[in-house]
């Protein structure tokens, strides 16, 4: 009897749900959390984020907030910098204990939170007593190919901001079906801590989802005060975020983001017909290391959600307009669904609905790769196969059903879920040693991709663990002054950003502007070494054939920063980018575009301004 009124109890059935999706969670990831000597394999987290959060949390312990990061690219802000998601709550775990034991827990608790999301919002179309379709329907959604798959490339952002898709769309439901200002004013809150999350393209998405389910409700109930639901919500998100959303505004405007980029550049990446045929057999088209499909890689396309779960997804749709349900929710989750597939197609449909989009709305300038509008598929139709799932009256073949759904998406997780080994254990101590040694200011520059195997040595984004200086890096959100600076010393006149786009272009190591740049050591892969065994500039100074690279010292390099006599003033900055394509001596003048210093401004006929009066240089020594 006691066990019976456990059972019915509010309080007990509202923490059931989640518990039973941290078991399977901790089946899957638990065993990482026990290893002391490896990290869960992400690509991008062992590549990039690992050192952002080590260099976050060791300036934090230091007693200093890092604004600023002097090791990547000559220099770049870093707290603005959408990769460090600084102020996410979640990430604060980094300053109390190790990354190799945060980088689990953030994932089993984003993942948590997607099912558990999505197990709420199920339980507003499933019946009252039916809970086993709503806990299905949530492991369905953190179990699919968006997120496991994304595991494996270490999108760490992404997974974390898409998970709050499912609660962020129920708690405007529900704020729209009540009427509630309160309401809207919680589902902002939410929406909030869905943007402190990182990356603001999941947020976008959520509130597309939202969109279509008040477009859905304005049509149902012939009014428009659905959608001041949404924008009081929206409103008040995009207010608690002000603080973080302005400087990385400002910081992306600053950014290569900003170059104008064709149509092509916005749909690279889109799914093709054929590749739904994932839906049914998830690896069809070959796996994570070995597959054939639309570029750039199976993750961006994975879509798998079980075989089940899709063909009750279908169930799901026929019996919602047969039973005149599909005006509610069920008809925007297939709104959504097609919305998210049509758009994953690209150029690739009848009707390119995402180059409409490109078009006309702003944001979609900025977007690439069109399949990851594959969330929006994925979750749509995972709400169909829920309700689907609930319209089965069998009980036994609907536990049946519920267990196949269950068993097949847990040996598909399972297939993504490795470790590796801590970024520093692959990297090469005597190539760091090397640069450390005597290296005081000045730089390092791999002078290779950053997706090549010679990274092992050292990563692009390393140096902010070791304390080197590098003239490049690893991000998507680069300087467009120093790129543009770069393809200039190169002597390119048009701009190279749609072949390098995460890191600067291979820069011409016999360009004076190498020396400017503060070089002094140029690693070059092996199979494309055009200096071994140097020359009068650079001296071979380790020759790690084994690893694929050597490294040379540049004999030639100028201090950090030193004095020049002049400045030259110029209208525009492509007068100065002409300026140093023509090669310019840095070492005698500096340019400046007119309309950046006042005080030059005022001399409208100078062109070079001496200097007048002699500069002392004071060297402040590093706090310890």
């Amino acid at each position: 009897m006691m066990i019976r009124t456990l059972l019915k109890h509010k309080t007990f059935q509202l923490i059931l749900s989640p518990a039973l999706y941290l078991v399977i969670l901790f089946f899957l990831f638990g065993w990482i959390l026990t290893k002391t000597d490896a990290l869960i394999y992400g690509d991008d987290i062992g590549r990039s984020y690992y050192f952002f959060t080590q260099y976050l949390s060791g300036s934090v312990h230091s007693g200093f907030i890092p604004w600023w990061n002097p090791f990547m690219f000559s220099g770049v802000p870093f707290i603005a910098n959408p990769i460090t998601n600084a102020f996410y709550p979640v990430n604060w775990l980094f300053f109390v204990l190790p990354g190799r034991t945060v980088y689990p827990i953030i994932v089993i608790f984003h993942l948590l939170l997607a099912m558990t999301g999505m197990y709420f919002l199920l339980r507003t179309i499933v019946p009252e007593k039916d809970r086993v379709s709503a806990w299905v329907g949530g492991l369905a959604f953190g179990l699919s190919g968006f997120f496991m798959a994304r595991i494996y490339a270490g999108h760490i952002d992404m997974i974390a901001s898409a998970s709050y898709l499912p609660l962020v769309f129920f708690l405007f439901h529900r704020a729209m079906s009540k009427r509630s200002v309160r309401g809207s004013i919680i589902a902002g809150f939410v929406l909030f801590f869905q943007i402190l999350a990182g990356y603001h393209t999941m947020s976008f998405l959520t509130c597309v989802a939202v969109g279509i389910l008040a477009l859905v409700y304005m049509i149902k109930e012939r009014s428009i005060k659905p959608i001041f639901a949404v924008l009081i919500g929206v409103a008040v998100a995009v207010g608690l975020s002000a603080f973080i959303l302005l400087p990385i505004q400002e910081f992306v405007r600053g950014s290569i983001r900003t170059f104008e980029k064709p149509y092509s550049w916005s749909s690279y990446g889109a799914t093709k017909f054929y590749e739904f045929g994932q839906v049914l057999s998830p690896f069809f088209l070959g796996d994570q290391r070995t597959y054939t499909g639309s570029p750039p890689n199976y993750w961006e396309h994975a879509m798998f959600f079980g075989r089940v779960c899709a063909i009750l997804a279908v169930y799901g749709f026929i019996m919602a307009i047969l039973t005149k349900k599909f005006r509610g929710m069920p008809g925007a989750a297939f709104l959504i669904a097609l919305f998210g597939a049509w758009v994953a197609l690209g150029g690739n449909a009848p009707v390119d609905l995402q180059k409409i989009l490109w078009q006309i709305v702003p944001v979609y300038t900025y977007l690439r790769i069109p399949s990851r509008h594959l969330l929006l598929f994925i979750f749509g139709a995972v709400i169909l196969g829920a309700y689907g799932l609930s319209r089965v009256r069998n009980r036994l073949l609907q536990f049946g059903l519920a267990a196949g759904i269950i068993i097949e998406l847990i040996f598909f997780g399972r297939y993504f879920i490795e470790v590796s080994l801590i970024p520093e254990t692959r990297h090469d101590p005597a190539l760091i040693a090397k640069v450390q040694e005597g290296n005081g200011l000045s730089r390092i520059l791999p002078n290779f991709g950053c997706w090549l195997p010679q990274r092992d040595a050292i990563d692009f984004d390393a140096g902010m663990t070791y304390g080197i200086y590098s003239a490049t890096g690893y991000d998507s959100t680069l300087l467009r002054n120093y790129y543009e600076f770069i393809d200039a010393a190169n002597g390119a006149a048009t701009p190279s950003i749609l072949s390098q786009d995460v890191q600067i272009p291979y820069l011409n190591i016999y360009s004076p502007y190498v020396n400017f740049l503060n070089v002094k050591y140029v690693m070059h892969i092996v199979s494309n070494d055009f200096l071994y065994p140097g020359n009068g500039q650079y001296a071979l100074v380790r020759n790690a054939e084994e690893r694929g690279y050597r490294l040379y010292e540049n004999k030639d390099v100028l201090p950090r920063f030193f004095l020049v006599p002049t400045v030259t003033v110029r209208d525009t900055r492509e007068e100065i980018m002409a300026d140093i394509r023509g090669g310019v001596d840095l070492t005698k003048t500096v340019l400046v575009e007119r309309k950046n210093n006042p005080l030059i401004q005022s001399q409208d006929n100078c062109n070079t301004v001496s200097a007048s009066s002699p500069v002392k240089v004071v060297h402040i020594p590093r706090i310890q």
